[in-house]
């Protein structure tokens, strides 16, 4: 029995592999490259949520210091 060369035997050229593993290796880097930006985008908005809440505390207890400081001075 004669080996038959893999690209005799598939019809493919030496091109058809080069082009094939070089989609196959972007693919890769694309896959790596969201698992990386998708929990940094949700970390990044979870991060601005707390960031508007605690200010949102922040004036809310400004204004109750304010209120205290006209009725004392009217006392």
């Amino acid at each position: 029995m004669v080996m038959k060369d893999k690209l005799v035997k598939n019809h493919h050229y030496g091109i058809y592999y080069k082009v094939r593993n070089f989609f196959i290796a972007f693919a890769a880097v694309g896959c790596l490259g969201l698992a990386i930006a998708v929990p940094t985008y949700i970390g990044i908005q979870n991060h601005k949520e707390a960031q508007l809440l605690a200010e949102g505390e922040e004036e809310e207890n400004s204004g109750e210091d304010l209120e205290e400081l006209v009725s004392y001075q009217e006392e």
